[in-house]
C-alpha cells in the first residue's frame, strides 16, 4: 500500500512541475511587457552551452516561419479579396 502512495506522490509533484512550467511559458510575454512598461525589463540570459544556443536558434527560427506564414496568409487573403473566415 505504501507504494501506492509513493507513486502518487511522485505523479502529482511532476504534473505540478509540467503545470508550472506551461503557466510560465503561457504567461510570459505578459510577463515581459508589464515589467518593460514598468521599467523593470529584465535582459534575456544569453546562452552558454552548445544545447542552449541550439535551443535559442530553433526556438528563433520557430518564430520567424510562423510569423512567415501567418504574413503570408494574410497577403492571400487580401488579395482574394476575403478576411479569411468565408473561406473556411
Amino acid at each position: 500500500m505504501n507504494k501506492h502512495f509513493s507513486d502518487t506522490r511522485y505523479y502529482l509533484t511532476q504534473a505540478a512541475s509540467h503545470l508550472n512550467r506551461g503557466i510560465r511559458e503561457e504567461l510570459s510575454p505578459v510577463v515581459r511587457r508589464v515589467r518593460r512598461r514598468l521599467g523593470r525589463e529584465v535582459p534575456e540570459p544569453t546562452p552558454e552551452t552548445p544545447a542552449e544556443k541550439a535551443r535559442v536558434a530553433a526556438k528563433r527560427s520557430t518564430e520567424r516561419v510562423v510569423e512567415t506564414a501567418s504574413d503570408a496568409k494574410q497577403r492571400v487573403d487580401n488579395y482574394r479579396g476575403g478576411d479569411g473566415d468565408a473561406a473556411a
